[in-house]
């Protein structure tokens, strides 16, 4: 929350880590699957202290806070019950304009909290009870459109994850298991098409992914096993010609690798035998010999 003796808000990420995916030498590849879509993987927030609420100013009542030198500026108001927050509680800032309605019981978040931009537009909508988030919370531009949709159950990201674009349209969409990216996630580009689609486990990547570029046509076709690139790798320029094809061994290149430039020729100075992601010699002579 903002500083109203309430819990600090949570933030989450939307940035996703990039592999590098590599061809022979220093090849001009596609750009790389990352180890998660959005949002980045990442290890669950770090609980930290809550804040511990000053003496209660009314023990039953209504408790009206104000901006330190202007009594007509009004920071925070509601009820307490035996000292405890009880029921609806408002925050304002320092020109009177609303920051966030919450609700509590017995000095507990409970409830649908909102906070608000100066502007008056929604910031974010989240569920809590008792004490913890719990269940839907949104995130808004100040434009009114949604950043982000994400669940919580008991204080932890648990169920579906929705992220849009700027323009409104679904930029990512998957579930969250304890925090944690898990079972299939799609990725959209701007104009609505699929970019990214594949599966995790515990938030590594596993299985196949899949990218495409913004005019529908294949970019990229990678493996994965517990988060470290296995098996074949392929990538393709925008008109659909092959671009990179090749192999990795425990998120190293392996066996033989072919770069190819856009009217289909070979780039031999970058292709070649690898071994544990090292080049160890050339193609093969009769693998060699042009497109």
């Amino acid at each position: 929350m903002l500083a109203m003796n309430t819990r600090p808000r949570l933030c989450l990420w939307l940035a996703a880590a990039a592999l590098g995916v590599a061809a022979c030498g220093n090849d001009p590849a596609p750009k790389p699957v990352p180890q998660a879509a959005l949002p980045p993987a990442a290890q669950p927030p770090k609980p930290q202290a809550r804040p511990v609420p000053p003496p209660a100013a009314v023990q039953d009542g209504t408790e009206t806070e104000w901006y330190p030198g202007d009594a007509r500026a009004k920071k925070a108001e509601g009820q307490r019950k035996a000292g405890k927050r009880e029921g609806s509680w408002t925050w304002w800032d320092p020109t009177g304009r609303i920051q966030v309605v919450g609700q509590f019981e017995a000095d507990k978040e409970t409830g649908t909290w909102i906070e608000y931009f100066p502007s008056g537009q929604k910031k974010t909508e989240k569920d809590w009870k008792d004490g913890a988030l719990s269940g839907l919370s949104i995130q808004y531009a100040e434009s009114g459109t949604k950043v982000e949709e994400k669940h919580y159950a008991a204080g932890k990201l648990e169920g579906l994850f929705t992220a849009y674009h700027p323009n409104g349209q679904k930029a990512a969409e998957g579930y969250l298991q304890q925090g944690l990216k898990t079972g299939e996630w799609k990725e959209w580009h701007p104009n609505g098409m699929l970019a990214r689609q594949g599966s995790l486990i515990g938030g590594k990547n596993d299985g196949k992914w899949t990218l495409w570029y913004d005019n529908a046509q294949l970019s990229q076709t990678v493996e994965f096993k517990e988060g470290l690139k296995q098996g074949e790798f392929q990538g393709f320029f925008r008109d659909g010609k092959p671009q990179v094809r090749g192999q990795f061994e425990a998120d190293k290149k392996a066996g033989e690798w072919r770069v190819w430039t856009p009217d289909g020729s070979l780039k031999l100075d970058e292709c070649g035998v690898f071994a544990a992601g090292k080049l160890t010699g050339p193609l093969p002579p009769e693998q060699a010999g042009g497109k």
